[in-house]
């Protein structure tokens, strides 16, 4: 199962620890960040919105309680602790679990265990929710989505899909990009491509759909092959032979 993290600590040794842990004991966590305090750690998940913080609860200017305090809903919290007796503590601030250091690897993988059934919760209810959507075409044919709900937790998410810059095929689910966030959904991209505007959305590879008012650049490579560079975003969107034809017709 694929998710994003976010590792805050003061103490290097400790974030290297956990961070190698991580890797072994769950290799499709994609830790996206490191914070070594609050502040800088409530900036990072601003930035990122990872899936989930683990967290320090004594760090200089922010402690973690305060940082988790300031987190989204859809966040889930991990607490870092020397001492057990802060458990407590994290627990009134709608910590999933703590960990106590120095770590111990059967305590981390009953806590990935809880991560991971809570995220498949979510996702299922998200996947619901969009099959829902999705079967609520007319008698006439499929309509055309104007909105794609993402659930998280307590809360739905409405995204307009003219907002959507790229919609991206990974393992597992689709991810949603817009100019200041990237969202995932369990829906593959083949039930959206039919219900997205034509003249708004080309699926210009088999891994991707881009919105043809967010293009800023198209890039000509050799032996024909083009690039896609999206106004506000980072990085490239290969173009496939197939669909190549498409740009040099415009």
């Amino acid at each position: 199962m694929h998710a994003t993290a976010i590792i805050v600590d003061d103490e290097p040794l400790l974030r290297a620890e956990l961070r190698e842990a991580l890797k072994t004991a769950w290799p499709e966590l994609e830790v996206v960040a490191e914070a070594g305090d609050g502040v800088q750690a409530v900036g990072m998940t601003r930035e990122f919105e990872p899936d989930i913080v683990f967290l320090d609860v004594q760090m200089p200017q922010m402690n973690g309680v305060d940082v988790a305090q300031r987190l989204r809903d859809r966040t889930l919290v991990v607490f870092l602790t020397a001492y057990e007796e802060y458990a407590v503590q994290a627990f009134a601030h709608r910590a999933v679990d703590y960990l106590v250091k120095p770590l111990d690897e059967e305590r981390l993988g009953d806590t990935i265990q809880r991560l991971q059934r809570l995220i498949a919760q979510r996702r299922s209810l998200h996947r619901d929710a969009m099959a829902e959507e999705l079967d609520s075409s007319p008698a006439g044919g499929k309509r055309q989505l104007e909105w794609i709900k993402v659930s998280s937790g307590n809360t739905i998410r409405l995204i307009a899909v003219s907002d959507v810059y790229l919609f991206r095929a990974v393992p597992g689910y689709t991810q949603i990009v817009t100019a200041d966030a990237e969202q995932f959904i369990e829906s593959p991209l083949c039930d959206l491509v039919d219900r997205l505007d034509p003249k708004l959305f080309l699926r210009v590879h088999r891994s991707a759909i881009v919105n043809l008012n967010r293009i800023a650049v198209i890039h000509k490579l050799d032996h024909g092959r083009l690039q896609i560079e999206l106004r506000d975003l980072r990085g490239m969107v290969e173009v496939s032979r197939a669909r190549a034809a498409f740009f040099r017709e415009i």
